[in-house]
């Protein structure tokens, strides 16, 4: 976790154990091997990163969650020098994996994520991440998402859909059985400013990737795949962690979590 929390290689986490006092009284340990920090992070299993992530967000999504998706990508360290110098130039390309989430408009804590390789649609990913969702308010994503199928599977959740939809789809447009994108698109035709401003929440995604690589990274160290998939979880792990403590924090001083400028 010290790993990832500080955005560290094995060496400077392998440092960091031993340079920190607060470390040394909580764990104490002098200081951690990298080899026994590689190991401990190999072993660890992506159901149980998951899982506790997944225990962080329950207390704050018991009402349910006004939720936001969207994805970002992440930089890796596999864009190839070797390829560079085989062609004898410098390519533009650079390697990355995305990382979808639903998070919470109201506390900002990511409640479900998925990764996958760079050029995935985002589409697909509702129904993946809707799996570990419990109670849906609603749910705002931008002009990637909308489909028949994604507006009946957030409407089997409890929630309602405000995906933006494309300039070609009409108001008749034919549901084809979907309820709930017949509702959404009548709503968009017919209440545009009160669906406009449903659907503006969407922008608060932004801000938490923002917090999220700024705190952790916008890159990982990792070169294996499976690696680089628990990096990221771990990563999502840690923002969550911190997100509680700000709510709990915020709930002892009775101050509201969100302060306007």
């Amino acid at each position: 976790m010290a790993k990832v929390m500080f955005n560290k290689t094995y060496e400077g986490a392998e440092s960091w154990t031993k340079s920190s006092k607060l470390f040394h009284e909580l764990a104490g340990y002098s200081k951690i091997p990298q080899s026994v920090i590689h190991r401990g992070m190999a072993s660890m299993p992506p159901r149980y990163i998951r899982r506790v992530c997944k225990m962080l967000a329950a207390q704050a999504g018991k009402k349910g969650i006004e939720g936001i998706i969207d994805s970002s990508g992440f930089r890796l360290r596999t864009s190839s020098s070797w390829y560079d110098i085989r062609i004898h130039r410098k390519s533009k390309r650079r390697d990355h994996i995305k990382l979808h989430i639903i998070g919470n408009y109201r506390t900002g804590i990511i409640h479900s994520l998925s990764i996958t390789g760079g050029h995935a649609n985002d589409s697909p990913q509702v129904k993946v991440l809707l799996k570990e969702i419990g109670k849906l308010l609603k749910l705002a994503g931008d002009a990637g998402y909308p489909s028949r199928k994604n507006c009946t599977l957030v409407a089997e959740k409890g929630g309602k859909p405000f995906f933006m939809l494309k300039k070609n789809v009409p108001e008749n447009s034919r549901p084809k059985s979907h309820v709930a994108w017949k509702i959404m698109v009548r709503f968009f035709h017919n209440k545009r400013k009160k669906w406009l401003k449903e659907y503006h929440v969407r922008s608060f995604v932004e801000a938490i990737f923002s917090s999220l690589k700024k705190r952790f990274g916008n890159f990982l160290r990792s070169i294996k795949r499976p690696m680089q998939k628990k990096e990221l979880s771990l990563k999502v792990l840690c923002y969550n962690a911190i997100r509680v403590l700000f709510i709990e924090r915020a709930k002892e001083l009775g101050i509201p979590l969100w302060v306007r400028p």
